[in-house]
């Protein structure tokens, strides 16, 4: 049954189309024949056919552009319209972690910068570096690198809080927003972070290996741009490296 409502829908549209063409041109032609007979003359069939084909030449696809197609096309746009909000959230969203991505992350952050300058909240943000990623790559391979920073960011999604947010701001690293965050929750925040990765087991494949995170910590300053929020972390991030790795700095806004 299925199947014969499949092919008559396929039919119909032909049908629909045939049976326009019919009506106009009968149409056309008795408005061809009127004209003519109404002024004395004899009725010119050859010349009423011909000007009828080509009325119909032009009307039925006309109308059949109108009509027909677009009756097809609204559920085409309504379904796009209905993917939306997919589109969009794709649109933020890092494809192998599922965090967000840098556009999203830095929209969010911005969004919590004009509160917090607004009405004096507080803020901090952390950028974690997964350590040494590039060995890892060249060692057991891209998959084990992306098996790395998968783990991580499931680790980051375990230790932060509903209003946190965490995305994924270049290949190795991470940023954090925190609001209603101080400095020094965040830089215990960190610290756990820190743990944890160092604590975890990443398996691939064939065996289990460890990784390290290096993070920079630091406190939005009312007034201050995205710029130097962000600079003032990678410094620190900087330094946690320089430290050694494996570790977290924190730094106070000036």
């Amino acid at each position: 049954m299925k199947a014969l409502e499949k092919q008559t829908g396929n039919l119909s549209l032909p049908m629909n189309l045939v049976l326009l063409a019919v009506v106009v041109f009968l149409v056309a032609v008795v408005t061809m024949l009127i004209p003519t007979g109404l002024a004395g003359g004899k009725p010119g069939l050859a010349t009423a056919l011909i000007g009828a084909l080509v009325l119909t030449a032009i009307l039925v696809p006309l109308v059949y552009i109108l009509v027909f197609r677009g009756s097809n096309l609204a559920p085409i746009h309504g379904a796009e319209l209905a993917r939306l909000p997919q589109l969009r959230q794709d649109s933020i969203t890092d494809p192998l972690t599922r965090t967000l991505n840098r556009r999203g992350i830095t929209i969010g952050l911005l969004d919590l910068m004009a509160l917090a300058d607004r009405y004096g909240h507080q803020l901090s943000i952390a950028i974690l570096d997964v350590d040494r990623l590039s060995q890892v790559n060249q060692q057991y391979g891209d998959a084990a690198g992306d098996r790395t920073v998968s783990a991580v960011a499931a680790i980051l999604a375990d230790a932060l809080r509903m209003p946190d947010r965490v995305g994924r701001y270049t290949d190795n690293e991470f940023l954090l927003v925190l609001p209603e965050t101080q400095l020094e929750a965040a830089c215990k925040l960190g610290e756990r972070v820190r743990t944890n990765t160092a604590e975890a087991d990443i398996e691939l494949s064939d065996q289990t290996i460890k990784t390290t995170v290096s993070v920079g910590v630091t406190e939005f300053r009312p007034g201050e741009d995205l710029e130097h929020l962000i600079s003032r972390a990678e410094g620190a991030l900087h330094q946690a490296k320089a430290d050694g790795r494996d570790c977290v700095v924190c730094t106070r806004a000036n």
